[in-house]
């Protein structure tokens, strides 16, 4: 509701994909810090890697595991540690099954701490 971009799909407090459930959304997309597009406003990374708690790839840039589950607030596998899982299930405030709820990606990317294509411009990317 605030930021509101047609390029790629990005959204600072809104969400660009349907609708959006205070800090989620249905679509795939999140609504406060995150794009539906797969590409997260904060610091989010969908390629692989998160850049703030997790790192899906192979290194470890905050506070996760390679294998596919992080330690710290998310996790790449299914099932996050921290705060959000990519799998379909939230431990924490979100699942990337489509809708965010406050720290995940939907695409393998964390909304909190991540970015989308291995680049972050400040607090949002936008592919």
């Amino acid at each position: 509701m605030s930021v509101w971009s047609t390029g790629a799909g990005w959204t600072r407090g809104t969400s660009l994909a349907g609708s959006l459930l205070g800090h989620t959304s249905l679509a795939g997309s999140l609504l406060v810090h995150t794009s539906l597009a797969g590409s997260l406003l904060e610091h989010t990374s969908l390629a692989g890697f998160l850049l703030g708690h997790t790192s899906l790839a192979s290194p470890l840039l905050g506070h996760t595991s390679l294998p596919g589950s992080l330690l710290g607030h998310t996790s790449l596998a299914g099932s996050l540690l921290g705060h959000t899982s990519l799998a379909g299930s939230l431990l924490g405030h979100t699942s990337l099954v489509g809708s965010l709820l406050g720290h995940t990606s939907l695409a393998g990317s964390l909304l909190g701490h991540t970015s989308l294509a291995g680049s972050l411009l400040g607090h949002t990317s936008l592919g």
